[in-house]
């Protein structure tokens, strides 16, 4: 098994030319003091405090994929129920008509085609907050660990083969996500390929209008 695994690694960093995927820097940390006083914190998550999010609010990203393709996702938040957010998404303008969306509690769930609404998260068994070391309920990568840095939220675990991976996120007071990063990152071969989403604060007509000047567009 550890050799296929090897192997399929071995396969993927081929498909992808062996080579790091160069993407402009994206400062976190400038994200973060452009935000200062807006981020979220453990100490406000333990406290549960949450900023209301008024109906009529809109958040915008961008998203690069580990291809270097770029496409616009959008919420748009429209009612309120107790603690509950319910939000509609566009993926590049167009609505995720199937599928509903809510923040509570800074978690993010979906209810597709009516269905009890279900929390959307990477690792359904480790809370997107929880700070140590968590074992996940995967096959490979049983374990992860987060730490918080200066407004960084930083989770790492194993992935296929050699890889490790690593994601970094930045929240809003409201739990919604300035930063985000995925890297893929093979020690042994050198090699790493990263995709990102990024909170603009002005209108995209076309996904490429950021690509070569990210910085520019970043909340």
């Amino acid at each position: 098994m550890k050799l296929f695994q090897l192997l399929l690694t071995l396969l993927i960093l081929f498909l992808y030319g062996c080579t790091t995927i160069s993407k402009e820097s994206i400062n976190i940390g400038s994200i973060v003091n452009k935000n200062t006083g807006n981020i979220l914190y453990p100490k406000h998550v333990n406290a549960n405090q949450w900023k209301p999010i008024p109906v009529g609010y809109k958040v915008k990203y961008l998203n690069t994929d580990f291809s270097g393709e770029t496409y616009t996702t959008e919420y748009v938040f429209t009612s309120t129920q107790n603690d509950e957010y319910h939000f509609l998404k566009y993926h590049d303008g167009k609505l995720d008509s199937n599928t509903k969306y809510m923040i509570k509690e800074g978690r993010e769930y979906y209810s597709y085609k009516n269905e009890a609404y279900k929390l959307n998260a990477r690792d359904p068994d480790c809370d997107i907050y929880f700070i140590g070391r968590c074992k996940t309920g995967r096959r490979i990568g049983k374990y992860s660990n987060t730490s918080f840095s200066e407004g960084t939220w930083t989770k790492q675990h194993r992935g296929l083969g050699l890889t490790q991976i690593t994601h970094k996120t930045v929240y809003d007071r409201h739990g919604l996500i300035l930063f985000y990063s995925k890297t893929d990152s093979n020690i042994a071969q050198g090699t790493s390929f990263t995709q990102t989403k990024v909170r603009v604060d002005k209108e995209i007509n076309k996904p490429t209008d950021c690509r070569t000047a990210i910085e520019a567009c970043v909340r």
